[in-house]
């Protein structure tokens, strides 16, 4: 079933004024009539389609996540999680405004995480052939340890603006994640 296109561009409408706005507060702070006033809907309107701030940042969200996942599953073979991750990066880059909303100041860090996570699986398997004596439980610790520190890079590289290339990014991370897991 096709959806109408004046609700795609009422709910594009909705959306862009709450991106905007989760960038300027936190989102406790954004009011079903101010996002209104912002999107230029009544609030009739607003409510035929959510019924409250949440869901339309669950629907930013699930949107963000849906296409960082769709990037990494268009590579294929064992190689390196470089490779994941410089789509990843791209694919936040290539939304930036939005990145800014949900990974910025007022971020939810667990939505930051969950896209860190995408990685998990693959990192977990590429360390256990490097490091065959390692057991499960400290390839997850070490995992742990590094997707925390790849969250804070993250965030700083998407409140300095994207300036760094996807690439330059995933290297860095790389490298870190090699030391810190002992593959160079």
């Amino acid at each position: 079933m096709k959806t109408d296109r004046r609700v795609l561009v009422t709910k594009e409408m909705i959306g862009n004024a709450f991106v905007d706005l989760l960038i300027e507060k936190p989102i406790e702070k954004i009011t079903v009539k101010e996002l209104c006033l912002k999107a230029r809907v009544n609030r009739s309107t607003y409510y035929r389609h959510y019924s409250d701030v949440e869901e339309v940042l669950k629907e930013k969200e699930d949107l963000l996540y849906k296409s960082v996942l769709e990037s990494v599953k268009v590579i294929s073979g064992e190689g390196k999680k470089t490779n994941y991750l410089v789509e990843i990066f791209y694919n936040l880059r290539q939304h930036k405004k939005l990145c800014k909303a949900l990974l910025g100041q007022y971020r939810d860090r667990g939505f930051l995480e969950k896209i860190i996570n995408i990685a998990h699986d693959r990192s977990i398997i590429y360390w256990g052939k490097e490091q065959p004596m390692e057991t499960t439980g400290q390839l997850e610790k070490m995992y742990s340890f590094i997707s925390n520190g790849t969250v804070a890079i993250i965030q700083d590289w998407v409140n300095s603006g994207m300036t760094e290339s996807p690439e330059e990014i995933a290297r860095f991370i790389q490298k870190a994640s090699d030391r810190v897991a002992g593959l160079r």
